[in-house]
């Protein structure tokens, strides 16, 4: 029989390796895009959930003083207060109770639920029910941003974090739009929000919320496993840590939160943040109240308040277009 060359041999070993490398390109390519596809989907669940929830926040004050009458004209500010101070308080344990639920899709739908609940509340509202649903959302808010980060970072590398992070950031701030110039255009110059239009109001943005939550359902956690010979390379070990120690046991991610602030960085970020805190205030909730009660406007008072949500939106999103397309650009200047 005729012996193989070692020239037949090398040639065979190249055409294994040739082929080997086009099926690693094509594998992480299908990662990539699964990826991609999830912050897609990430963006717009959110862009559904908070379309909704925007614009109930932005518009409650004034809806519960038409409800309640003039001595409940700073319930809505009281509601939010007590809102954000719970979600505040509930995010040094976000982390222990993502471990409990079970990893960021599920925390995420939880706590997207907690959302659509309170929304619901204004179909009907007590004193009682706000208070309490104000805790509750409190603490459904925390863990579904705590969720939202985990999940965007294992969907996201060090070349990527940038684009993805300006991308949901976008999406997300369009749901300051739709919710708000449906308000604009359903109002249509009433100057008191009756019980009627209360319900098909807050009916209408119940359904929307419940949608973004249905989004939700289709995100695709990606299956992390270690790059070896005898299996393609589809995540970086980095990523299979942090689902590892997601998994484990949460109690050292609840101590690991608290020792966040033993950093520098950190304790200098806190100025920042407080910052942020009072400008959303102002911008999510004093703001629209003030043009809802300022007579000067006349019949189209409380819809001005819908108004302006849609031109923070609208500012919003601007200003995140602009960070992807410089990202973008950059990225294009290294790869040249």
């Amino acid at each position: 029989m005729p012996q193989a060359t070692g020239d037949e041999d090398a040639t065979d070993i190249t055409g294994v390796k040739e082929e080997r490398e086009v099926a690693v390109v094509q594998h992480t390519s299908r990662w990539s895009d699964l990826k991609y596809r999830n912050v897609i989907l990430l963006g717009l669940s959110f862009m559904g959930l908070f379309s909704a929830f925007q614009t109930c926040g932005l518009v409650q004050t004034i809806v519960l003083q038409n409800y309640f009458g003039q001595d409940a004209s700073t319930l809505g500010y009281v509601s939010l207060g007590i809102l954000y101070a719970t979600l505040g308080c509930a995010n040094w344990f976000s982390p222990f109770l993502i471990s409990l639920i079970g990893g960021p899709k599920i925390a995420m739908i939880l706590g997207g639920i907690t959302y659509s609940l309170f929304i619901a509340i204004f179909l009907r509202p007590y004193y009682a029910t706000l208070y309490a649903g104000s805790v509750l959302v409190g603490v459904g808010a925390a863990v579904l941003w705590t969720a939202q980060g985990v999940f965007l970072t294992i969907n996201s590398d060090k070349h990527t974090m940038a684009r993805n992070s300006g991308l949901f950031w976008a999406l997300f701030q369009s749901s300051y739009v739709p919710g708000n110039l449906f308000f604009f255009f359903y109002l249509n110059g009433e100057t008191k929000i009756e019980d009627h239009t209360r319900t098909v109001l807050y009916t209408v943005l119940l359904a929307v919320s419940v949608m973004g939550i249905a989004v939700m359902f289709f995100f695709k956690h990606p299956v992390v496993a270690p790059v070896s010979e005898e299996t393609l390379p589809v995540a970086g070990s980095s990523t299979e840590v942090q689902v590892k120690s997601a998994r484990g046991n949460p109690f050292p991610a609840m101590v690991a939160a608290f020792r966040l602030w033993k950093g520098r960085d950190m304790v200098l970020l806190s100025f920042t943040f407080a910052y942020t805190g009072f400008a959303q205030t102002f911008f999510g909730g004093v703001y629209g109240t003030c043009l809802g009660y300022t007579a000067q406007f006349g019949e189209m008072r409380k819809s001005v308040v819908g108004l302006s949500g849609v031109a923070i939106g609208l500012g919003e999103i601007l200003g995140k277009i602009k960070t992807v397309t410089s990202v973008v650009w950059s990225e294009s200047e290294v790869w040249r």
